[in-house]
Order: structure tokens, then sequence, then C-alpha cells
């Protein structure tokens, strides 16, 4: 799930199974909560893993993945809590 200039989303109690690099990136988001969801195996993108192994380079893989530097949590409203991830 990709997540961008949005705002006034609530994302409660899913379950998300399988995908690669990120379950769940969310970039720039006002008024936005993600509690009580379930995120099951995060993993290296296929295409490229041969690659990255060749050159030495790595590739960020996680459940959840939040750009910090676009949101602030105290003035746009957001709340990520009670969430389990697995398998990244």
């Amino acid at each position: 799930m990709y997540i961008d200039e949005s705002r006034d989303i609530n994302i409660d109690n899913n379950v998300f199974f399988r995908a690669e690099r990120q379950i769940v990136y969310v970039g720039l988001v006002r008024e936005y909560t993600f509690t009580n969801n379930l995120l099951v195996l995060a993993e290296k993108r296929t295409e490229i893993s041969a690659m990255l192994v060749l050159t030495k380079l790595t590739e960020d893989v996680a459940c959840y993945e939040q750009y910090k530097e676009l949101i602030s949590p105290k003035t746009d409203n957001v709340l990520v809590k009670n969430n389990l991830a697995q398998g990244s």
C-alpha cells in the first residue's frame, strides 16, 4: 500500500500479507491513523535481488515505512499504534 499526498485516512483492523520492499509506505499525509493492523512478510524485490548480491548493495525492506521528515505527528494529527509486524 502506497499512501502519499493524502489526508483524513483511517486504516484500522486489517491484515496485510506479503509484499516486496514495503507492505505499507506513507509519504506526506495529514489527519491519518494506522492502528490495530497485522503486517506479515515483507521481502526483497525479486527482480533486483541477484543484482544486489553482485554489487554488495542493500535494499531497505520493512513492513511499515513512514517518511518522517514529511510528517510531524504533533501538528499533522498522525497516529500509528497497536500494529504487529512479522517477517521483514
